[in-house]
C-alpha cells in the first residue's frame, strides 16, 4: 500500500515547483543571474507534461514494471528539481540581502561623508 501514497507524494511536488517556476522573484532572478530563459520554458513545459501523465501512469505501474520504474525515476528527478529551486531561492535571498545591505551601506557611507564635510 504504499505506492499509492508514494505516487501520489510526486503531485504536490509538481504543484511546488509549477508555482515556483511562475514566480516573480524567480523570474527576477533568471533575468539578473543572465540564465536562459528558453531553458526555464522547456522545464516549465516538461514539468506540465509530466503531471498530465502521472496520474495515468499512477494507476499503470501495478501492471508494468516498466511504469513503476519510470515513476522511480521521476521520482528523483521530482527530488532534484527540488533541491535546485531551493538552492535558486537561497541564492536569490542572499543576493536580495546583499543588495539591500549595500544600498544601507552606501546611504550610511553618503550620511557619513556629508557630516565629514560639514565637520571639515
Amino acid at each position: 500500500m504504499a505506492e499509492p501514497v508514494a505516487g501520489a507524494f510526486l503531485s504536490p511536488f509538481f504543484e511546488v515547483i509549477l508555482e515556483r517556476l511562475a514566480s516573480g522573484d524567480f523570474n527576477d532572478y533568471i533575468s539578473r543571474n543572465n540564465l536562459h530563459v528558453e531553458l526555464v520554458d522547456k522545464l516549465s513545459i516538461t514539468l506540465n507534461s509530466l503531471n498530465k501523465l502521472l496520474e495515468e501512469a499512477e494507476k499503470m505501474q501495478y501492471k508494468s514494471t516498466y511504469v513503476k520504474k519510470w515513476l522511480d525515476d521521476l521520482k528523483d528527478a521530482i527530488y532534484e528539481a527540488d533541491q535546485i529551486f531551493d538552492e535558486i531561492a537561497t541564492d536569490a535571498q542572499l543576493n536580495k540581502l546583499k543588495a539591500e545591505s549595500d544600498s544601507v551601506t552606501s546611504t550610511t557611507f553618503e550620511s557619513r561623508i556629508k557630516e565629514l564635510i560639514e565637520m571639515l
